[in-house]
């Protein structure tokens, strides 16, 4: 796991974190070796011949990973975008307002809103193991050993090989290092390299910023409400209706 940390941060270093930064990088350095040599130093330099060799090569590399990357967004399941939702307008749940669909007999109608900043512990973990399964990750609830305690894995549907851990926390606790911590600890255990940690009081500062360099997803109310609107409005009633 540390090893995949250390060349996750390299290759971040090397090529920037998102495919913009990588595309950016190849035109700077093709436009600073190459162009600028080829106009001011004479064909025959060796130092020109140099620059633009080197800048040929870094220039391809970076375009490459610029490519891997965009093509790694493309393909990415909706989870991976969670933060991009939270720069939607998007209303709260609570501000929702929907004609009420015809409902089966005996059936109770599905809430069209719900308080999620006051969900117990067990309605917040069935909410969000529905809403990662409708964004394309099933769950596996697995003992740890100390009686009634459990941890949630998260699956991709085409493989049986779980890729994260989902952590959640209702309550009005603002979660600081020790939960995240804890969490830090279920991940090396379980060998996974990502974590989701819901918890709608949120999280204090020094979570939330060491938790990107350690790929642990924070989902505070806010997040959690533009999670939840961001899927159509039968898959966000179903989702609701798992925690009523």
């Amino acid at each position: 796991m540390a090893r995949e940390e250390r060349e996750s941060a390299l290759s971040a270093v090397l090529f920037g974190e998102r495919w913009p930064t990588a595309a950016w990088r190849a035109i700077a350095v093709f436009a600073l070796g190459y162009v600028l040599p080829a106009m001011f130093l004479a064909p025959t330099s060796h130092i020109g011949a140099f620059l633009r060799s080197f800048a040929t090569v870094a220039a391809f590399a970076l375009t490459a990973a610029a490519v891997y990357k965009y093509l790694q967004l493309r393909a990415a399941p909706a989870f991976v975008l969670e933060e991009a939702f939270l720069e939607e307008d998007v209303p709260l749940v609570s501000d929702l307002h929907t004609d009420a669909a015809p409902q089966e007999i005996g059936k109770p109608p599905a809430p069209k809103s719900l308080p999620l900043d006051g969900l117990g512990q067990a309605a917040l973990e069935r909410l969000c193991i529905a809403l990662y399964q409708f964004n394309g990750l099933d769950s596996r609830t697995v003992a740890t050993g100390a009686e009634g305690a459990y941890r949630i894995r998260l699956v991709p549907r085409n493989t049986d090989k779980p890729i994260a851990i989902l952590k959640c926390h209702a309550g009005a606790d603002i979660q600081g290092a020790l939960a995240y911590v804890a969490l830090l600890r279920v991940m090396e255990e379980e060998a996974l390299g990502k974590a989701f940690f819901v918890a709608p009081a949120g999280f204090t500062p020094e979570v939330s910023a060491e938790a990107r360099a350690r790929h642990v997803t924070l989902v505070d109310l806010k997040l959690l409400q533009a999670m939840l609107n961001h899927l159509p409005e039968a898959a966000r009633e179903a989702v609701l209706a798992t925690a009523a």
